[in-house]
């Protein structure tokens, strides 16, 4: 989900806490952190983004913990979940 629709979301209070775990090396992937941002009923959204010409959907993975934070708290978060 694109940052500005988790922004709505929690906006709308239907966002519960937002949690960055680390995201494992697969294959020829750069390991990061990735967020996500779980609802009052248990639904879980990541933050994902566009890319290619193709508009393929992928999860948004950030080199640094610093960064992935930023993002959560562009959402609105002031406090998150830190899971490695």
């Amino acid at each position: 989900m694109k940052l500005e629709q988790l922004k709505m979301h929690y906006e709308a209070g239907d966002l519960k806490i937002a949690v960055i775990y680390r995201d494992k090396f697969e294959g020829d992937k750069i390991p990061g952190w990735v967020t996500k941002f779980i609802k009052h009923n248990g639904v879980c959204l990541t933050l994902e983004l566009e890319q290619g010409r193709d508009g393929i959907r992928c999860k948004r993975t950030f080199k640094s913990l610093n960064d992935a934070f930023a993002a959560c708290k562009r959402v609105g978060f002031t406090e998150v979940d830190v899971k490695s």
